[in-house]
C-alpha cells in the first residue's frame, strides 16, 4: 500500500522517484519468472 501511495503523490506532483529508493537490478527479483514460464509451457502443448 505504501508504495501505491507513494507514486500516486509522486503522479500528482508531476515528479519523478529520487534514484536513491530505486532498486538496484542485482537486487531486483523476478517473482513472476516461475509463472510465467508456466504459462508458455502450457500455451506450447
Amino acid at each position: 500500500m505504501f508504495h501505491i501511495k507513494r507514486v500516486l503523490g509522486l503522479t500528482m506532483r508531476q515528479q519523478i522517484l529520487p534514484k536513491e529508493p530505486w532498486t538496484e537490478y542485482e537486487k531486483d527479483k523476478f517473482y513472476l519468472e516461475p509463472y510465467l514460464k508456466e504459462v508458455i509451457w502450457g500455451r506450447k502443448r
